[in-house]
């Protein structure tokens, strides 16, 4: 996939819809965290660019995602087949799996 071409209202649209469209009881466990792709992370970081950013901070050839990295409260995973943001939640498979029997939306994705 190709930079998405969005704005910064789009983007920004893209990530709380994203956000909103998790159940709130699992927004908020530390294994939850952001999954997109590399053209998503650049244009996230494109559309955060002060204005008077200089041409090394613009250089996109050094946007690199680091761990640790935060977006809105969670961390970042970036991945060839990421695609647009998301929100996945990082507990066991095993587990998520025992909760989706009780509860299917508090499984997380």
């Amino acid at each position: 996939m190709a930079d998405p071409g969005l704005s910064t209202k789009e983007i920004y649209q893209q990530l709380v819809k994203a956000g909103d469209g998790t159940h709130p009881a699992w927004r908020c466990l530390s294994t939850t965290h952001w999954v997109m792709n590399l053209e998503w992370y650049k244009a996230i970081r494109r559309a955060s660019l002060p204005p008077d950013a200089d041409d090394e901070a613009r250089d996109e050839t050094r946007w690199e995602p680091q761990p640790g990295d935060m977006l809105i409260g969670w961390q970042v995973t970036v991945t060839g087949d990421g695609g647009k943001p998301h929100l996945v939640d990082g507990r066991p498979a095993g587990l998520r799996a025992r909760i989706r029997q009780r509860n299917p939306d508090l499984a997380g994705g």
